[in-house]
């Protein structure tokens, strides 16, 4: 190789800048000049030129480095190693949370998709759905008022001028778990003399304790809110809650009110009184010095303790059975009905048929009076006061036990017999009754002389306990009978108040009777619907019924009548002399739905209870009760009410009930007020609905005039059978088909054996009638509206 060849294959032009290069050229010639890592051969070229591109990598690094300081680039290695630590936690996260999206959206496909198979298309499914979905108020949320939210652009709520405080809807687990399970139910279905057929839905169970939870709003608003009324009944009623649910002023004010009201009436309490003689049995020694000189710190109600010396037990008798509602030995009550008068109704008190055992008073009677020492202010363990208590027990039990042996004596007829009020004087007149039935209806002009009629099934024993008088009077002095009969009738007092008193004397009461404590509001809700339902009903009248709900109902009514009708020519087991019968029955059948006009007018109602007098006082309201509720007793006796007031105005059936009613004696059907609502009835509902709900509750009721318990029927105050022999036999043919058929459907699908089966026959039979009126109700519901 010369030495030109050599200059032309070599780089003079671009020198290595390797780590070996030392020195500067200056000169193109450079064949005497050893240059590091020249290459020789072409191979050696190529690999010339890679190292080359990896000398100027390693040098465009080594510029970037000397510019960057050495801290900053331990930096940016620690956030690079944090990044990836941060990666390897979130990745894992973000993974499954693509996962969980592609979840929902393919269980959102597989509901769209399950939805498309088994959507309803009828005619009547999708004009309900449009409607519904057509009337959404989609500006409110759902989480906030989802009545408003469903229903808001269409139908008003149920419960007019809502508020926060008033029911809605959603509200029925609250109310439900306030309340506790099926307590208000249970008070209702409980009438006085269940004449009444009752009728429900489980759909429907919750809408009488949102009717009450209302009506309880209601109530405290009427109280707070109600400025300047204070002489209208709804303010009065208002008044008379909230003191009984007041607890704190309760508490502070315990026995006080009632012992200032029943010591003037018992004419002294021997138990409180300071100076009782050694006469009545008092400690010989009298070690009331420890007493306080002012008795329930009140001086004038100290010196009402005192027993009078010519003190008479009959007196007592009259006095606390007028002013408190108390009896002693036997009570009364006024029975109305619309096709009879007035009857008034005799039996025994509690105190004859209960039974107070040793552990018993030693309990419950023993706790009160120590609770009423408290309240008194007498000194805890004195020991005046502690045998004064153990001769109090005694003289209870004395009394309780004879009164339980005259009435072990005895017995009582199965049902009531009519008989002369002189009748029961035969052991004698110590026992007053001409006085005492004359002193609590001391406002009409009837007379209760010896002929005057009275009903009862306890005549042997209204004639015997008189003797027990005499039993006191011959084995004891004038001075302890006295005694003995104060002890028991204070008894019967303290045991009738002793729920309405402080909290100390409302939980013996409750241990006593083997109750558990319930929400006051509601416990104080039953004690005014007892006393004031009429008032009540008004205030529901007021905020919960209009016109256009009355006018759909009326007209549905009609419609239903109409279609019992056509489904009475439809029974093939009914001969034509029935159905004329019972055709004529339909058409003299009332539906009611109107409440009373006194519920609708204010001025009428305040006119009724002018006479109650209410304030912050508990139980001094509760007397003023008992004394409006004495002269509704006179009114009664006089026959001077309405009976349409009546039907509103009792257990079996209220304004702000939920459960439809049969009268089968009148042949009236009632539908209340409160379950004219929401999921059964609206009057902008599709008819559908109201005619599935309630259409299908009134068919029922209506539809037993044709069934089984419309067989007979009140005829010239006798009981007559509507159906001949042959309607009677061709109805239980087909009663007992019915009934084989429930019977072997049970036994094939439950798997029940011979024996089993045996067992619930009985239960079959009655499961048997219940289907039957239902099948019946829906029956007539449905074809009325399908026909039209």
């Amino acid at each position: 190789m010369t030495s030109t060849d050599t200059k032309s294959i070599s780089p003079t032009n671009s020198l290595n800048l390797g780590q070996n290069f030392k020195y500067q050229v200056f000169s193109d010639n450079t064949e005497g000049i050893s240059i590091v890592n020249t290459p020789q051969i072409t191979m050696d070229k190529k690999h010339y030129l890679w190292e080359r591109v990896n000398n100027m990598k390693t040098s465009l690094v080594d510029s970037v480095q000397r510019k960057i300081p050495v801290n900053h680039s331990n930096q940016l290695n620690d956030i690079f190693k944090r990044f990836q630590y941060f990666f390897s936690i979130i990745g894992p996260i973000l993974l499954l949370i693509m996962f969980i999206l592609v979840l929902v959206y393919w269980k959102r496909e597989q509901n769209e998709l399950w939805k498309s198979h088994n959507q309803c298309y009828t005619k009547e499914c999708l004009i309900s759905s449009s409607s519904i979905i057509a009337h959404m108020n989609k500006t409110i949320l759902p989480c906030e008022n989802f009545f408003q939210f469903a229903c808001g652009s269409y139908y008003s709520p149920f419960h007019p001028n809502q508020n926060a405080e008033q029911p809605v809807v959603q509200a029925h687990r609250i109310v439900a778990s306030a309340f506790g399970k099926d307590t208000i139910q249970d008070y209702f279905k409980s009438g006085r003399s269940r004449r009444m057929l009752r009728f429900d839905r489980p759909m429907i169970e919750h809408l009488t304790e949102i009717n009450v939870h209302a009506i309880i709003n209601s109530l405290r608003n009427i109280y707070s809110n109600s400025y300047g009324q204070y002489n209208s009944a709804k303010y009065k009623v208002a008044q008379f809650y909230d003191s009984c649910s007041s607890t704190s002023l309760r508490n502070w004010l315990g026995a006080h009110p009632l012992m200032t009201k029943v010591a003037p009436l018992l004419n002294g309490i021997w138990l409180l009184d300071r100076n009782a003689s050694n006469e009545t049995g008092a400690n010989i020694v009298n070690q009331t010095s420890a007493w306080p000189k002012r008795l329930f710190w009140d001086p004038y109600l100290t010196q009402q303790f005192y027993m009078a010396k010519n003190w008479s037990w009959m007196d007592s008798i009259k006095h606390l059975q007028v002013q408190l509602n108390v009896p002693t030995f036997a009570d009364f009550y006024i029975y109305t009905s619309p096709i009879n008068k007035p009857r008034l109704y005799l039996f025994p008190d509690s105190g004859a048929m209960g039974y107070l055992s040793d552990y018993k008073i030693k309990t419950y009677v023993s706790g009160v009076l120590e609770v009423l020492a408290k309240d008194a202010g007498i000194p805890y363990g004195n020991e005046e006061y502690k045998e004064r208590i153990r001769i109090f027990t005694n003289d209870l039990k004395l009394v309780t036990s004879e009164l339980q042996k005259i009435y072990r004596s005895t017995t009582p007829s199965k049902w009531s017999q009519k008989f002369k009020l002189g009748d029961l004087n035969i052991n004698g007149n110590a026992y007053d009754w001409s006085g005492l039935l004359g002193a609590y209806f001391d406002e009409t002009y009837v007379v209760f002389d010896s002929d005057y009629p009275i009903y009862t099934r306890y005549l042997d024993y209204l004639q015997k306990f008189p003797i027990l008088i005499g039993i006191l009077e011959r084995n004891f002095t004038k001075s302890v009978a006295d005694r003995i009969m104060n002890n028991y009738m204070l008894w019967n007092v303290l045991d009738t108040y002793t729920w309405h008193l402080s909290y100390e004397y409302y939980m013996l009461h409750l241990s006593y009777n083997y109750q558990t404590e319930h929400i006051m509001d509601l416990e104080c809700f039953f004690v005014t619907h007892e006393l004031f339902d009429t008032v009540l009903g008004a205030i529901y009248t007021e905020k919960h019924i209009h016109n256009e709900t009355e006018n759909e109902v009326k007209q549905m009514t009609t419609y239903l009548k109409t279609s019992l009708k056509n489904h009475l020519k439809q029974i093939q087991w009914m001969d034509e002399q029935t159905r004329k019968d019972v055709n004529e029955r339909i058409n003299k059948m009332k539906i009611l739905f109107k409440v009373p006009e006194i519920m609708r007018d204010d001025k009428k109602l305040n006119y009724a209870y002018r006479t109650l007098r209410t304030s912050y006082n508990y139980l001094n309201n509760l007397f003023s009760a008992i004394q409006y509720i004495r002269g509704v007793y006179n009114r009664l006796l006089s026959g001077v009410t309405e009976t349409s007031e009546e039907n509103w105005s009792s257990r079996d059936v209220m304004v702000y009930d939920s459960h439809v009613a049969l009268y089968l004696q009148l042949d009236e059907v009632f539908i209340p007020p409160g379950m004219l609502q929401l999921p059964i009835f609206h009057h902008n509902l599709p008819a559908a609905f109201n005619f599935g709900g309630l259409g299908s509750l009134i068919g029922t009721a209506i539809g037993i005039l044709v069934g089984e318990y419309g067989s007979v029927m009140l005829k010239e105050g006798e009981i007559q059978s509507v159906w001949t022999s042959e309607t009677t036999r061709k109805y239980q043919e087909q009663k007992k088909c019915v009934q084989d058929q429930i019977y072997n459907a049970s036994k094939n699908y439950f798997n029940f054996s011979d024996y089993v089966m045996s067992s619930i026959n009985d239960d079959i039979k009655k499961v048997t009638r219940a289907v039957i009126h239902e099948a019946s109700g829906l029956d007539i519901a449905r074809s009325i509206y399908q026909r039209d």
